[in-house]
């Protein structure tokens, strides 16, 4: 784990240096492999010392924590819920409020937000008690990120600055770059370009600084995003490029496809809608196989788009539709609102306007609920089918 993820070494509990010898001369390639082929028997491990060896059970959640994140959900569950077993069992309460945190990220990632919001609360509470305030400050940064998915951004914005706070009122810069980063997320959903730029600059300088990889290509990935909403598409296509080296080396799968489905949508506003679906394609295979539901319906509602933009209709439609069906199961509103606002044009483009309306409206009352910037977009395109059909 310090071979693949060395910045982050200061989180995770120390082990003896003769147990970490072999990988460390293996190289990142080499360390990856051994955790992918080892990954069953470290399951197993899990299982067997939650009871008899507790305290292993808790060390062995922690450091392998930034890995499991990178798209190995089953087995991240198994791991930390293990972990919450063996702290419980032992009255670890430092131990608990990890568990929590870091099942509170699993159930984030497969779209159970209201179960990761209440193991992110646990944590907080726990972390509390004990006086950590990075760890205060890292439970509050997942909380805000499930918040965000589930549209509550104002909530979501809180919970970010509080964490950043307490990480820099710690001396936590791993922690502030996170921090950073993800505020940066809600600001581009509600528009604020420029605040999110600054953010992510200022979260980037730091993950580099650390040799943080991983937060060094979030950061890359989500300037591209800021990008591309800023209409600057050959700038955000070289941000993302550049993170997708960065997760293929480290073979962190969830972030490839994150990377995939923004270029994806690059490739859209360049009208290479061939190419969009392309990209959008093989993020939706990564989101499927891993369990991201999150992630499945915005690669869904991306290629229902590129379906219209290529004059699939039947297709738009079809992936609007499977778009808007993950994202209810998992309360994700601006994707609703999304596939909702995509079906409006796929019905509009076949000639059905009382459908189009229907769903215009629909995408527009949650677009208005959130704050976000695309409910003006729907209220042209509504303007403009009043227009067409004289009412």
């Amino acid at each position: 784990m310090d071979t693949l993820y060395p910045s982050e070494a200061h989180r995770r509990p120390r082990i003896p240096p003769y147990a970490i010898n072999t990988l460390a001369m293996a190289g990142t390639r080499g360390a990856r492999a051994w955790l992918d082929a080892e990954l069953p028997n470290l399951v197993a491990a899990a299982r067997t010392t939650a009871h008899s060896l507790p305290t292993n059970a808790i060390r062995l959640s922690s450091t392998l924590y930034r890995y499991l994140d990178g798209g190995h959900y089953d087995e991240g569950l198994a791991i930390h819920s293990c972990a919450r077993q063996a702290a419980e069992q032992t009255g670890d309460r430092t131990g608990q409020a990890h568990a929590h945190r870091l099942l509170g990220s699993v159930h984030g990632r497969v779209g159970r937000y209201g179960l990761a919001i209440e193991h992110h609360r646990q944590a907080l509470l726990w972390f509390q008690r004990t006086g950590d305030q990075s760890g205060e400050a890292m439970a509050l940064n997942g909380l805000g990120i499930a918040e965000r998915c589930l549209g509550r951004y104002r909530s979501a914005v809180n919970s970010h600055e509080r964490a950043l706070a307490l990480f820099r009122r710690a001396n936590d810069s791993a922690g502030e770059a996170n921090a950073l980063t993800n505020v940066s997320i809600v600001e581009v959903r509600l528009g604020r370009l420029r605040a999110a730029a600054d953010y992510l600059q200022q979260a980037l300088d730091l993950y580099r600084k650390l040799g943080n990889r991983t937060g060094e290509a979030a950061a890359l990935t989500n300037l591209g995003d800021v990008e591309e909403r800023s209409g600057c598409y050959s700038a955000a296509a070289d941000y993302h490029r550049r993170a997708l080296d960065l997760l293929q080396e480290l073979g962190n799968v969830q972030g490839e496809a994150v990377v995939l489905k923004s270029l994806g949508i690059v490739h859209l506003r360049l009208e290479q809608p061939d190419q969009a679906i392309e990209h959008l394609e093989r993020a939706l295979v990564i989101y499927l196989q891993i369990g991201d539901r999150a992630g499945e319906a915005f690669a869904l509602n991306g290629l229902g788009e590129a379906a219209l933009a290529a004059g699939r209709l039947a297709d738009a439609v079809s992936h609007h539709t499977s778009a808007l069906s993950t994202a209810k199961s998992t309360g994700a509103r601006d994707q609703q609102a999304r596939g909702s606002a995509g079906l409006g044009r796929a019905h509009h483009a076949t000639g059905e306007p009382v459908r189009a309306r229907a769903h215009y409206e629909q995408a527009l009352a949650i677009y208005a609920e959130l704050g976000m910037p695309e409910a003006e977009e729907v209220r042209e395109r509504l303007a403009q089918l009043a227009d067409a059909t004289g009412g």
